[in-house]
Formats: structure tokens, C-alpha cells, sequence
């Protein structure tokens, strides 16, 4: 079940979902939202280090559109736009991509070394725009959404203070029904489609330092 509003009222209507959600939960009152997670678990998935990285890459946050920034599931069919009702994720979408970025470089790119948010050791830096993160339904008749998830990454050298490249990025995922779990399940899918493309991108194109 969705909730729907006119893209002109996106903006307001969110705003007063998000005040009311927690002025709800404050109150106790309602039936509490079920919360998902994408990406991979990092605990299963990081492997230790078997040799010096050959190269440490600073990761910052990726950007997300606001309409996406937070925890609500962003839905679009035609000019509408919607929120899937009684799901979210469990932390913020940004927070959530940035922690499969991570369990990635550490499973396909063990050689790189991410660094942590604050430092500036790093000599190559990451940056990961999401300018599309939404669950698109068919225009007509009933049907289950279709994941898109696209962006911009771009690699900067610090030294230099120049673009190394830039990779536009994708992933599409059919949800195998139009229940909260299918979705979610099929936004993981198409994270980790452009997720992958970045990690594989970065790991050929980022600087070899000199000796």
C-alpha cells in the first residue's frame, strides 16, 4: 500500500509525513513502521587484509536528491509521486550506501584501503552522486515497480586537485511483487548492480602511487 501525492506537493506532504511520523511514535500511537536495510552485511562480507594496500581512497558520504535523502521509499508513476506506507529504512538511503561501498572495496578491491570519514591522509578521493533512487510503477493498470538506481562517481586526486574520471553508473531491478519486502529486495539488487560497476571502476582507475 503506497501513498500518493501530486509531484507539486511532494515537497509539503513529506515534510508533514515526516512531523507526523514522529510525533506519532512520540505518542506511542499507530502501528510502528517495518524497517529494511540494503546492501551487504558488513560482517559477513569484509575480508581481512592479507597484504599493505597499494593505495587508500577517501570515501565521503554519497549525495542523494533530497527527495531520497532520508528513510522514506520513493515511488513515481507518470507525474505522481509516492511513499511506500509502513516502510523505511532503517537508517538514512546515504548512510546505507555508504556502508555497501565500503563491504565492497573490502571483498572485490582488498588492496584498497578505505579511509576513515574524517581523514585526509587519503590521496585519491571517491565522490558518489544518486540522482535517481526510486521504485517506478507502470503508467497503466496494476503491476509491481521496477528499481532504478543511477548516478554520477568521480575520482579526484588530491595532490593535483584534478578529476582522475568519471563513471556514470546503473542498476534496474524488477520487484517480484508490490509488497514492502519485493521492493526492498529489488532495491538491493539494483544498488549493488551500480555499486559493483563503482568499486570495479575505481579499482582500475585510481592512481598507482609512485615509488
Amino acid at each position: 500500500m503506497i501513498y500518493r501525492a501530486t509531484s507539486r506537493a511532494t515537497v509539503a506532504i513529506a515534510a508533514a509525513l515526516t512531523l507526523s511520523g514522529c510525533v506519532g511514535g512520540l505518542l506511542g500511537g499507530g502501528k510502528p513502521d517495518t524497517l529494511y536495510r540494503f546492501g551487504p552485511v558488513a560482517a559477513d562480507t569484509i575480508a581481512q587484509a592479507t597484504a599493505a594496500p597499494r593505495q587508500t581512497l577517501a570515501l565521503p558520504v554519497p549525495q542523494f536528491s533530497p527527495a531520497v535523502a532520508g528513510d522514506r521509499i520513493l515511488t513515481t508513476q507518470g507525474s505522481e509521486i509516492s511513499y511506500v506506507k509502513g516502510v523505511r529504512w532503517v537508517s538514512p538511503a546515504p548512510t546505507l550506501y555508504a556502508a555497501a561501498l565500503d563491504a565492497t572495496v573490502a571483498t572485490r578491491a582488498p588492496d584498497i584501503a578505505v579511509a576513515t570519514r574524517a581523514s585526509g591522509a587519503a590521496a585519491t578521493v571517491l565522490t558518489v552522486s544518486v540522482n535517481r533512487f526510486e521504485a517506478s510503477y507502470p503508467e497503466a493498470g496494476a503491476g509491481a515497480p521496477v528499481i532504478h538506481v543511477d548516478g554520477v562517481a568521480s575520482l579526484a586526486d588530491r595532490a593535483t586537485k584534478t578529476i582522475v574520471g568519471r563513471l556514470r553508473f546503473s542498476g534496474t531491478a524488477p520487484a517480484a511483487a508490490g509488497t514492502g519486502p519485493a521492493i526492498v529486495a529489488a532495491f538491493d539488487a539494483a544498488t549493488m548492480q551500480g555499486v559493483t560497476q563503482i568499486v570495479d571502476w575505481a579499482n582500475v582507475t585510481i592512481p598507482v602511487p609512485k615509488q
